[in-house]
């Protein structure tokens, strides 16, 4: 018998081998060694792969190696804050003159200037040298013009130059001087002359002395008449340093290592869960936390809002990875189930041919359920878990940590009675406008389409043109147009005064309830009193924008439905009405009922026809607001405003920024509408699979 290509056969006896479920638990271990066990090298290797990848993120992304050397050098921090305090056992024993800054041996004692330095720094320095025993030295600068001043203050006459006598006299000026030497160093030149302290930094390989260690470096600042000029250093021994500071890390401090030195993956879970740990100013391993720092990333305040988003991304590249995991281990299963009953192992090219048979619709499908789990399950779940904190615009983001607070907003927004007030009201309307601007433009589709498609009718493709055009017209224009038709001194109130017929259309909108009162110029949108009429100009302007598209749906079914139907019913003496009830409507409805659900769904976050057309006025009148929500009157919503365009003004009007009530509603759509999606679509036969009766 042949042997199927692509197939290779094992000599050995299976029952030698190991188990099925060896091999899955050795895929369990580590992505592709139950492959490798199954002697399956090619796809062994592919999901090897996929983990080395997912720890190339990780690792690549990290700064672990970096920790352990960062901790033990933590100490140069923290001796800044002691940098202004005597160290014990000090004393000045070596003073020797040196160069000029292009001419020092050592690069870190050079001078670093700011601006315009004068010719005081020009002339060189002297380096005051002390030592702290055991060989341990000390060292720091003095531009000679100072030192000139010292040996002034201190002799009554100035030196020309610094020579051995002037050492001396140096030596015994600067013996008994603290380490950091902060006070003012007398005259220079006539300038009053400030030394203040920078932040330490670590240096390796200078030379002190006649050896070669690692020193800590102390830069200060000379300011002469409170201008900046120049720096000069101070250099300690890490011995020295460390014996100044004590312990490192110090007791009762808290260290995120973590969120120091992990990777993305680690470092994005570790922020979501703890929503950051440091804003700015905060002290944290003996450096203050600021937005930005490039030279320790570990000092930067936390953005929790980053954080959380972050996080997301990490749980979804997580999850892919589970996912990979668990079909390797499930592969490694079947191969081997394959191979002890067959004694065969599959080849790479059949099983790559045979996935494709079993899992084409999956494969085609990935891409864009990567897509969809980036753009729409992460902003979703972001959302989400936003409505379980305490975001608002008290928080200040790297100044302030967003917190998590359980379901607290869900139990302001739902049980509070203020608020509950509000959002019923807001509801209902919701509700109203998503049936109403539906229905409306459904009905009147499916009348033009019914008037088109009338044999009476001449010339139906010019009317179909000219029905079609408020639908082919972008609706953004169109909103904005009719919104300037509708204002109190638009086209609309022009044509009623022109024609005389202001006072009439008045007194009718007034009688049938759209006006609060009779006005002698129509106030459209503007009014508390006069909601009605401005929700149903909205239901009217949406009927103009949406009627085209179902016209053209229902025009295109009805010319789909057999003649012979029409005929046969003709036949059987039924009435034009009885033809339309029986044969027209129950085929278009079938046909038309997924697009009305959805047009329903639509509607309901139709953000759009309500927020560029009114701006969800007119307000509400403030005696009929809770006191307790008057404080908060850019959050609340307008009288035409729909739960959408109400979260658009809770998140992004000025001083509300309420962004945990914004997601509580956010969800409570979500819920809504999936229900309701899922409701009517069960309970029609339009989403049937075929073949089902």
């Amino acid at each position: 018998m042949s042997q199927p290509k692509n197939m290779t056969t094992i000599a050995s006896s299976t029952t030698k081998s190991p188990s099925l479920w060896l091999v899955a638990l050795a895929s369990v271990f580590l992505m592709g060694l139950g492959q490798f066990i199954n002697r399956q090298w090619a796809k062994g290797v592919l999901f090897l792969l996929i983990f080395v990848a997912f720890l190339g993120i990780e690792f690549g992304t990290g700064a672990w190696q970096k920790m352990d050397l960062e901790y033990k050098s933590d100490y140069v921090q923290y001796f800044g804050q002691v940098a202004n305090e005597t160290v014990e056992g000090q004393s000045a024993t070596l003073t020797e003159a040196v160069g000029k800054p292009s001419t020092i041996s050592d690069p870190l004692t050079s001078l670093l200037p700011l601006k315009n330095a004068p010719d005081i720094f020009e002339a060189g320095f002297v380096q005051v040298s002390q030592d702290f025993g055991s060989g341990n030295l000390h060292g720091f600068l003095l531009p000679t013009a100072l030192a000139q001043g010292l040996i002034l203050a201190k002799t009554g006459t100035e030196p020309a130059e610094i020579g051995p006598d002037q050492l001396k006299i140096l030596d015994e000026i600067t013996k008994n001087w603290s380490t950091t030497a902060t006070e003012k160093l007398g005259p220079l030149v006539g300038q009053t002359l400030t030394v203040t302290p920078r932040m330490p930094q670590a240096f390796t390989g200078t030379t002190l002395g006649d050896s070669t260690d690692p020193v800590v470096r102390v830069r200060y600042n000379i300011t002469v008449d409170d201008v900046d000029y120049a720096y000069f250093a101070e250099y300690f021994p890490p011995a020295l340093a460390q014996q100044a500071v004590g312990p490192v890390p110090r007791e009762g401090e808290v260290r995120y290592p973590v969120r120091d030195y992990g990777g993305y993956i680690t470092r994005s879970i570790w922020g979501m869960i703890t929503l950051g740990a440091l804003v700015i100013n905060d002290e944290y391993r003996g450096v203050s936390a600021e937005a930005r720092n490039a030279e320790r990333p570990w000092a930067q305040a936390d953005d929790s809002s980053k954080l959380l988003a972050r996080g997301l991304i990490a749980s979804v590249l997580v999850l892919f990875l589970v996912l990979a995991w668990f079909m390797n281990v499930l592969d490694a299963y079947n191969s081997r189930k394959t191979y002890l009953a067959t004694g065969k192992v599959q080849g790479f090219v059949s099983y790559l041919k045979e996935l494709w048979e079993r899992a084409y619709v999956w494969i085609l499908i990935a891409p864009s359920l990567v897509l969809i789990s980036f753009f729409t399950v992460i902003p979703f779940l972001y959302t989400f878990l936003c409505s379980f904190t305490n975001w608002t615009y008290k928080v200040l983001l790297s100044q302030q940590l967003i917190t998590w607070q359980g379901i607290h907003e869900y139990l302001v927004v739902f049980a509070e009675p203020a608020w509950l007030s509000v959002f019923f009201q807001v509801f209902l309307w919701t509700i109203l406008w998503a049936l109403a601007s539906s229905v409306t433009v459904y009905v009147m589709g499916f009348a033009h389409a019914l008037v088109i498609e009338s044999p009476l009718i001449k010339g139906k493709k010019i009317w179909r043109t000219i029905l079609i055009i408020p639908w082919a017209m972008p609706a953004l224009i169109s909103l904005l147009a009719f919104r300037n038709v509708f204002d109190k001194d638009g086209l609309m109130n022009q044509v009623l005064l022109a024609t005389n017929l202001m006072k009439p259309v008045s007194d009718l909108l007034y009688g049938i309830g759209l006006e609060g009162k009779p006005d002698n110029i129509i106030f459209w949108f503007d009014p508390p009193y006069n909601a009605n009429l401005a929700k149903f100009v909205a239901i009217m302007v949406n009927l103009w924008l949406g009627a085209p598209y179902f016209m053209m749906l229902m025009t295109g079914i009805m010319s789909t439905i057999p003649a012979d139907r029409y005929e046969a019913a003709m036949i059987d003496g039924a009435s034009a009405f009885q033809k339309f009830r029986y044969i027209t409507l129950p085929l278009v409805l079938t046909a038309t009922i997924p697009a009305m659900v959805m047009t329903v769904t639509f509607n309901f976050n139709n953000f759009g026809a309500v927020y560029f057309l009114t701006g969800g006025g007119p307000t509400w009148l403030l005696e009929n607001l809770p006191q307790s929500l008057k404080t908060w009157s850019s959050s609340l919503p307008g009288q035409t405003d729909i739960l959408i365009s109400w979260i658009y003004k809770i998140s992004f009007n000025a001083n509300s920024q309420l962004y945990n009530k914004a997601a509580v509603y956010t969800v409570f759509i979500f819920l809504i509408l999936g229900i309701f999606s899922v409701v009517n679509m069960r309970m029609t036969k339009a989403f049937d699979d075929e073949g089902e009766e």
